[in-house]
């Protein structure tokens, strides 16, 4: 029993989130069909108050500065023969919440394979951000974000990042992925405690 409860815990979260096949189609290209590519003039998602007191709730734990690892998942070849790479990652971050509850978190990263440093800032509600608030709950934010981005050729590319920030014993977990013209592109999983 104890072996099976094991595979469980080793499998599922993983798969839940990053079980994606080359290719795969994104859960709202799914949904929606042709839709899809439609992409409606988004405002600045704004909380409500609860919601604000929420944001709050979730992320006033964290304001420190936060270490942690992650791994990437990414599809690389030609479009009939990709295949899965992953690429480990060492982390730090500082997490701020304004007033206004936009979320400020900014990463430090590091690939020990590559002995590449890099640094992301990703940034949820208040002014200049486009992501839609999909659910909130009591430890977990699900956010959505759709654009296009026109290449030198004329060709344009639709982008979509599906983002799932949940706090768990004090430790941010980062889901995030990354669909181009609908289709599974890259994977992010990020703990930071």
């Amino acid at each position: 029993m104890k072996f099976f409860l094991l595979l469980f815990l080793m499998t599922f979260p993983f798969h839940v989130y990053a079980d994606n096949d080359c290719n795969e189609a994104s859960p709202n290209f799914i949904k929606n069909g042709d839709k899809y590519y439609e992409i409606e003039e988004t405002k600045p998602a704004t909380l409500t108050k609860e919601q604000l007191i929420t944001v709050k709730k979730i992320f006033d734990p964290l304001r420190n500065s936060l270490k942690g690892t992650g791994t990437i998942m990414k599809c690389v070849g030609e479009e009939n023969n990709q295949t899965k790479v992953n690429i480990k990652e060492k982390l730090g971050a500082n997490i701020d919440v304004q007033s206004d509850g936009k979320i400020l978190i900014d990463i430090e990263i590091f690939e020990p394979k590559s002995r590449e440093e890099t640094y992301e800032s990703l940034s949820f509600f208040g002014a200049n951000n486009n992501y839609t608030l999909t659910n909130l709950t009591k430890n977990s934010i699900s956010l959505v974000y759709k654009w296009r981005v026109r290449r030198g050729n004329g060709a344009v590319t639709l982008y979509e990042r599906i983002i799932k920030l949940h706090v768990k014993n004090r430790v941010l977990h980062i889901h995030s992925t990354h669909y181009l013209n609908g289709y599974f592109g890259i994977f992010y999983k990020r703990e930071l405690h």
